[in-house]
């Protein structure tokens, strides 16, 4: 097939374009490649789970499905394929963010493409592809996306958003065949794209339920481009609108488990508002998604937000001009659709972006990562409006081309200046507190920020203001001021800030397991393991719970409910060398030396130099009356660590005792090189010299064990041996 000029040219601009997608987002994200984890980025990311270390069936099952938020997979194998290559090293994970946002804004570009070329919009090529590459440039580089990008959890959002827009553009594409003539029909090509758009919808639900509204967007393409806002159409399609409202609500329904009304309800009970004032305080929080999406300068950004609570219509007042300002946009929507279908469809883009996370659904109030896609549809619309307006004015036209561009390269500083802010902890939350100083969390991050950099005084401070703020989040705040005199080395006084906070929150998991481990390196085992205990009635099946708990008894004699314990977490721990050598000791001590054994060999199957379970697999063998392994496991353990006393002697013994006397002087003199004042190994090696015939050596071996130790009957009665038989 044989392009024409103009067909070349098109080519090579969508060409140059992505390039410069590629190039601009690389350039603006570079400097965020060692900004450290932040917030909810521990508890996601860091979690068991998602710490795959091989590329099993199992493993990878364990990580789509059993991370801290369990409905969003795709977005958990991810971390998870990045702990495999790369373990906790932040640069890869910001690598893949900086990615998926490039891939997004390139997606949003043939997106935009393609729609304005469909027929019933009445958009020449040329304005189509200002448009889409003005759109896609600032959307890239405003600074708003730090929190999508840099933040590297909300990955789940960009991730979601860059499936969801993959899926868009490949229905759109779809639907452009489809509307061609039949002769001019390629349907391997519509098959390829209908089986894309919906596998790229199934992995942005499996990243984030916010992409639980694509099938909306679905109709409103149709409807809007391909029907052309026809009623009659939309009248025989009541049907399927019935079906999509089925699938909607099937799709909430396997979020929530089939429990839709009750977890929402649920979802306020730890919530500091209701359910009627988080939805007149959305009011006020989608008008301020607006004015930043307009105004993202870097000073008013923040990563949590101390947003005031709309108790009503009308307190405070601003938010029913808010409510105001929001229908007039939605009737604008409802005017303009015939008129001017694109700013029609893009109003409603916007608002279909919000429904889920600023409507009913009990999620905090403001997060800024929740503009990433609505900010896709007012970009799009003022640059569109502006190109209408002046596209025949040739020098205003040139002029809006001037500014469009000064605010892309604005937006790229900007960005570059907020992704610096992020680099520093300290100076991160410094300016989240300048604009939120009240916020509770904000303070104990700060403090969390002066704990990681040393300066536990400062760290106190911001733990105990956190405290003030809010009395609810009292226990967190003293237990971290107890972590803060653990790390000083006062275990006495750490503990004492740990039962304050245990005293306020008996049930909280991670305070009771803090303490538990405190009263343990106190030597305080019986309240240890209360503690463990406790925390074990409400998560039996929390493997690092099983592990501590099993030492704790291992540690009281009490082997039998130890080996419960060690055997209860083995399932989510098999390659686990200590949980592994934990289960070995406890069957040896129960006697089940079989086992034992077999758990001593996986132990060294993971751990092939592992000194321990040598030295203990040759101790069974011996006692098992299998010198020959036990000789090969004392050798191989001596070989790991020459130093090891026991290893030494057992290994020295077990030569003497099988007649390998010059093997078993070599194990009893590097003993006493390392330590010569062993009353037992010069006994021992004076043997050696008597069954070699070298008595002069022996006395002088025996000798010495009585210097050492002058009660030592065994030596007595080997020197007295030794001096019948000179005397014989």
């Amino acid at each position: 097939m044989v392009l024409t000029m103009k067909e070349n040219k098109s080519k090579i601009k969508i060409y140059l374009t992505l390039l410069t997608i590629l190039i601009t987002g690389f350039t603006i994200y570079f400097n965020s490649l060692e900004v450290p984890f932040y917030f909810d980025d521990h508890g996601n990311i860091e979690h068991p789970s998602l710490k795959l270390d091989k590329l099993t069936l199992k493993k990878v099952k364990e990580s789509l499905f059993e991370g801290l938020l369990k409905n969003r997979p795709i977005s958990n194998f991810s971390f998870a394929l990045n702990y495999y290559f790369h373990e906790y090293r932040v640069q890869g994970y910001h690598l893949v963010n900086i990615i998926i946002h490039i891939l997004t804004a390139s997606f949003l570009y043939l997106l935009l493409l393609n729609l304005l070329s469909i027929k019933n919009c009445n958009i020449k090529c040329r304005q189509s592809n200002y448009i889409a590459f003005f759109t896609a440039l600032i959307w890239l580089a405003h600074p708003l996306g730090t929190q999508s990008v840099t933040y590297i959890v909300q990955r789940m959002n960009s991730m979601a958003v860059m499936f969801y827009i993959l899926s868009l553009l490949l229905f759109v594409i779809c639907r452009k065949n489809i509307s061609e003539k039949k002769e001019d029909r390629n349907y391997s090509f519509i098959t390829v794209c209908l089986v894309g758009f919906l596998l790229a919808a199934a992995f942005a639900m499996g990243s984030k339920e916010l992409s639980a509204t694509i099938p909306i967007m679905w109709f409103l393409i149709e409807w809007y481009f391909f029907q052309d806002l026809d009623i009659k159409w939309l009248r025989k399609s009541v049907p399927y609108l019935a079906a999509l409202g089925i699938i909607i609500f099937l799709i909430a329904w396997c979020y929530t488990d089939g429990k839709i009304i009750q977890r929402t309800m649920q979802g306020y009970g730890g919530r500091y508002f209701t359910l009627e004032e988080r939805l007149y305080t959305q009011l006020r929080v989608v008008v301020y998604y607006l004015s930043l999406i307009f105004y993202p300068q870097p000073d008013r950004l923040a990563l949590d937000y101390d947003f005031p609570i709309s108790t009503s219509l009308f307190q405070p007042i601003n938010t029913l001009w808010s409510a105001i300002f929001l229908l007039c946009l939605l009737i604008i929507s409802f005017i303009t659709a015939k008129k001017d279908k694109i700013i029609s469809f893009f109003i409603i883009w916007f608002f279909v972006g919000l429904i889920i996370e600023s409507t009913i659904v009990p999620l905090e109030l403001v997060y800024e990562h929740r503009t990433y896609m609505p900010s896709m549809a007012i970009i799009f619309a003022v640059i569109y409006l502006t190109c209408r307006l002046f596209k025949n004015i040739k020098p205003i036209f040139y002029l809006n081309t001037a500014i469009l561009f000064s605010i892309i390269i604005l937006f790229c500083s900007w960005t570059i200046q907020r992704n610096k802010v992020w680099q520093n902890p300290v100076a991160f939350w410094a300016s989240n507190l300048k604009n939120h100083p009240n916020n509770p969390r904000c303070n104990c991050s700060m403090g969390n920020a002066f704990f990681h950099a040393g300066k536990f005084d400062k760290a106190e401070q911001f733990y105990i203001r956190a405290a003030e703020l809010d009395p609810g989040g009292m226990p967190v705040s003293l237990s971290n001021i107890g972590q803060i005199y653990f790390d000083k080395g006062d275990l006495s006084t750490a503990i004492y800030y740990l039962e304050k906070a245990h005293s306020l929150a008996e049930n909280d998991i991670p305070i009771n397991m803090k303490l538990a481990c405190y009263y343990s390196l106190n030597g305080d085992n019986d309240n240890a393991i209360k503690m463990y205990e406790s925390v074990y009635e409400q998560e039996p099946e929390y493997s690092k719970i099983n592990m501590a708990l099993g030492e704790l008894y291992l540690k009281a004699g009490k082997v039998e409910k130890a080996l419960s314990m060690f055997n209860k977490a083995y399932p989510k721990q098999q390659d686990n060398v200590e949980l592994l050598l934990n289960i070995a000791r406890a069957n040896f001590y129960l006697g089940n030396f079989d086992k034992a054994i077999k758990a001593f060999e996986d132990v060294i199957k993971n751990d092939d130099d592992n000194l321990s379970a040598y030295y203990n697999l040759a101790v069974i063998y011996s006692q098992k009356g299998e010198l020959d392994k036990a000789m090969l496991n004392y050798a191989k353990a001596n070989f790991i660590q020459t130093s090891m006393i026991p290893v030494s002697y057992n290994y020295g013994n077990l030569l003497l005792k099988n007649g390998e006397l010059r093997k078993a002087e070599e194990a009893y003199r590097k003993m006493l090189e390392i330590l010569p004042v062993l009353a037992n190994t010069y006994n021992n090696l004076g043997l050696v010299y008597l069954e070699s015939e070298e008595k002069e050596k022996s006395r002088f071996c025996f000798e010495r064990a009585l210097q050492i130790n002058p009660d030592h009957k065994t030596a007595k009665r080997n020197l007295s041996l030794l001096d019948r038989d000179n005397s014989q």
